[in-house]
């Protein structure tokens, strides 16, 4: 259970050919960090990955590279090891918002620029519907443009206002459906209107 049979099954495996060339490195950067040879079977522990997650974070690897190691661990754990103990999940996913951030500011972690609503913390008005205020919190993380946060907020206000009830998660594609008819029906639809204020 070794580097060399995750490269045997991994090419036996129905993944792009551009996965097949980058994981097998990752695996062996894994295998040195932990100080195991490559004959021997790699033990996968949530620790462990989270240690190699964080070196490679030190050594300044990108977050898009980090997660495409993290995926190299994952494979090896089904394709070797055959079993799921390390649920990788959490890790993708907080690799692929740092991975978003880091896109979005040229990879420096920050906007530089200090317009808050762009990764930078701002107050949110309590007074807002729930919806509207998890909406910013989350585009705040993800570092999106202002402008973009207020343009989404502006439509999810409208939606609101739409339904008539600001607990939007009561309701699904229909209501959807009703309210981009109504638009197109009305012919409201403008770069304007969706900037509009709650």
């Amino acid at each position: 259970m070794s580097v060399e049979q995750f490269c045997f099954r991994l090419g036996k495996s129905q993944i792009h050919p551009n996965d097949k060339k980058w994981m097998p490195p990752w695996l062996e950067e894994y295998a040195k960090g932990l100080g195991s040879g490559q004959a021997v079977a790699l033990p996968v522990t949530e620790e462990g990955v989270l240690a190699f997650l964080r070196s490679l974070r030190d050594r300044g690897v990108p977050a898009w590279q980090r997660l495409q190691a993290a995926r190299s661990v994952e494979w090896y754990q089904e394709l070797v090891l055959q079993r799921r103990e390390v649920d990788f999940g959490g890790f993708k996913r907080k690799l692929g918002e740092l991975a978003e951030v880091e896109k979005r500011t040229g990879g420096s972690g920050s906007t530089g620029d200090g317009i808050a609503g762009e990764g930078l913390p701002s107050l949110i008005d309590p007074k807002e519907p729930a919806a509207v205020r998890l909406l910013r919190e989350r585009m705040r993380v993800l570092h999106h443009p202002r402008s973009t946060e207020t343009a989404y907020v502006g439509w999810l206000a409208r939606f609101i206002r739409h339904l008539d009830d600001e607990h939007v998660d009561n309701f699904g594609e229909v209501e959807i459906g009703q309210f981009l008819t109504e638009l197109a029906v009305t012919g409201e639809v403008t770069a304007e209107a969706a900037k509009g204020p709650l």
